[in-house]
């Protein structure tokens, strides 16, 4: 059919009074002449592309690459030279996006996947390739002290939620422990910025520091240990039932280190507890019975669970939790090493020193202060 009947054909389903014209076919419906497909082959062949021939005789490439097949011409594999393809496998290990990395070299963006897959490279997950904090996601892949301790204290304080489908990992505690929170964020290799949020419930405090970082790797790593959403009452540890590291997490978190005032015993006596679901609480009570056997079981505090260890049984078990560790809430570290030092080995401490006394008021203080709120 020649241009005049092909225009006159389509003319009716054509919207608009722009007059009709070999310029203004749409795309879609321009053709190439049998007569000229030979030079379109040999067009191909010099070297161009598809497109490239296609936009010279103004045709889509999907005509140009139709005409290819129908003569049996091979398409060519377009293989970057080998000094090109190391340079944009550089790029994308250097952090650079596959589009930049077009860009960049003027190639497509497949090309650059091309070029990952024949040096055997795994392209980057769609959240890593969003990603713009940095992220050590193999964090928990290995249970080192500080792996499991971060467990524990997860498990205790921390809270996994799922928002749209992103799950993110939120560490939240008062202003007083935000070096804490600090110590997490450096754990995790993130740069994820700290934000100060209204905290309620935090003893002498108006705000707290906050650390959220999203990552389903992350997530179902710990949900392996049974640090899982909504984990309030159902709370129970897998595999780190007997590791003190984890357990001193825990503590950490939900428990207390504290030494007994004088005025209700006759001689002051550390004192180690915890609260928290009744599993979890089950089993911390298991671990401590296989180093100071106490017969201590869990007893109910409103919605959750509560037990506690007194004297030479609360020594042995800030001796097994705190002796030789390189991380821990600060303040309980301060007050565990008050234990160790000043408690006899019957569990009692005859005469506390100034510093431990510094330490009982001020807890005293910030007691009463939660108290008035």
């Amino acid at each position: 059919m020649d241009l005049p009947k092909r225009l006159s054909a389509i003319a009716p389903n054509l919207k608009g009074t722009v007059p009709m014209t070999a310029e203004n076919i749409p795309f879609r419906h321009r053709k190439i002449e049998r007569s000229d497909h030979a030079a379109v082959i040999e067009e191909y062949l010099s070297g161009l592309s598809a497109k490239a021939v296609g936009r010279q005789r103004g045709v889509s490439h999907t005509i140009v690459l139709r005409i290819l097949r129908e003569h049996g011409v091979q398409r060519r594999k377009q293989i970057q030279p080998p000094e090109v393809q190391a340079a944009l496998v550089r790029d994308y290990q250097a952090g650079m996006g596959s589009l930049q990395i077009a860009a960049k070299h003027g190639v497509n963006f497949k090309a650059v996947f091309a070029a990952l897959r024949r040096a055997s490279i795994s392209a980057r997950s769609v959240g890593k390739a969003i990603r713009t904090c940095s992220l050590n996601e193999a964090a928990f892949d290995i249970i080192t002290e500080e792996a499991a301790y971060w467990i524990g204290f997860l498990m205790a304080d921390g809270c996994i939620t799922d928002r749209g489908h992103s799950t993110y990992i939120n560490l939240m505690l008062a202003s007083k422990d935000a070096g804490h929170v600090e110590a997490f964020q450096r754990f995790l290799g993130s740069n994820h910025k700290i934000g100060l949020e209204k905290a309620r419930g935090f003893a002498g405090s108006t705000g707290g520091s906050k650390l959220s970082v999203a990552s389903k790797r992350l997530a179902a790593i710990l949900a392996r240990y049974g640090v899982v959403p909504r984990k309030s009452h159902t709370t129970k540890v897998i595999g780190l039932e007997h590791n003190r590291d984890f357990w001193r997490g825990v503590v950490d978190g939900d428990g207390w280190v504290s030494i007994q005032h004088p005025k209700t015993l006759r001689h002051a006596k550390p004192c180690v507890g915890l609260t928290g679901s009744l599993e979890l609480l089950t089993q911390f009570c298991t671990f401590v019975e296989t180093i100071a056997p106490s017969h201590v079981h869990p007893h109910p505090m409103h919605s959750i669970f509560s037990v506690s260890w007194l004297g030479r049984s609360a020594l042995t078990v800030v001796r097994s939790l705190y002796t030789n560790c390189t991380i821990s809430l600060p303040r309980k570290w301060e007050m565990a090493k008050r234990i160790l030092i000043e408690t006899h080995d019957n569990g009692r401490i005859e005469r506390l020193s100034e510093r431990t006394k510094d330490l009982l008021r001020q807890k005293s203080s910030e007691q009463r202060q939660a108290e008035a709120e």
